[in-house]
């Protein structure tokens, strides 16, 4: 993938993968039918990170959501896959209210795909 937008056929090539949690294959499912998705999430709007500080980024997103008793779902196989990166590999983070949940997507910006789709249910106050 190429592109520069995040789409249906994005999220269905997401969901064809086969290192998906349930968690997350459903807040995907929950996304085919999102606006942003349906019309194309651009992906000029997102900061650009190395690998090294996203992976970063992502344990330390998986402590406070556990601290909160919330599960950061298939976040632990994003920090692996991130690891296998150079640490300067151009990475965007992108997280979307689905519902009742959060989806993330992290992307390759060399090449504009997804690296990886995690999930975790949205706070409720």
């Amino acid at each position: 993938m190429n592109s520069k937008i995040i789409n249906q056929e994005t999220i269905e090539n997401i969901l064809k993968a086969d290192n998906i949690d349930i968690h997350t294959a459903k807040v995907l499912e929950q996304a085919k039918a999102h606006a942003e998705f349906i019309h194309g999430l651009n992906l000029e709007i997102y900061n650009i990170n190395g690998s090294l500080s996203m992976r970063q980024i992502v344990d330390y997103r998986i402590n406070t959501l556990e601290k909160s008793g919330r599960t950061f779902h298939g976040a632990k196989e994003c920090t692996l896959k991130l690891g296998r990166l150079a640490p300067d590999h151009p990475v965007s983070w992108i997280a979307k209210k689905m519902e009742n949940n959060v989806l993330v997507l992290i992307i390759d910006r060399k090449s504009n795909g997804v690296i990886h789709a995690m999930s975790t249910t949205a706070k409720t106050t």
